[in-house]
């Protein structure tokens, strides 16, 4: 003898997908197994879930007009190919080859300690740094890192 199905309403399962709820939480909560949910109720979730993006999108759209900067900025990289640029280029004061082996020694240890985040080189995206080798920290030309060879 078959299972008797589970009265479940269509209106509903739209009603909880609009709400961007997994088919486990969705089947979870109706009371029946995810698969029998997909198999009995897929057009219905997939109607939900339509409906509960384009209203979230209108909400974000809604929230960017309004000048919200974080969502103005979201949405222009999400939808025009927008993009942080950040320059990494590093500015010296003095020309490297006035640099004894001492400077050159407190200008590595002073890039390998400049706030800067590791970033994959990808085209377009740089960072800038400055440091002023005349400020930078005296440093012991004997240390690991260069050579005097």
């Amino acid at each position: 003898m078959a299972k008797p199905l589970l009265d479940i309403k269509e209106a509903h399962v739209i009603s909880l997908a609009s709400k961007l709820w997994s088919g486990r939480e969705i089947a979870s909560h109706l009371g029946c197994c995810e698969s029998t949910l997909r198999r009995r109720f897929a057009a219905a979730i997939k109607q939900g879930r339509d409906k509960g993006t384009s209203r979230l999108r209108d909400r974000q759209m809604e929230a960017a007009l309004d000048g919200q900067p974080t969502m103005l900025v979201w949405l222009g990289k999400q939808y025009l190919g927008q993009s942080d640029k950040l320059d990494t280029t590093a500015k010296v004061t003095r020309e490297a080859s006035s640099l004894d082996m001492a400077e050159l020694e407190r200008y590595r240890l002073a890039m390998s300690q400049a706030d800067v985040p590791a970033l994959p080189m990808t085209k377009g995206v740089s960072q800038n740094v400055t440091i002023d080798v005349e400020a930078l920290p005296s440093a012991d030309p004997a240390s690991p890192g260069l050579s005097s060879n």
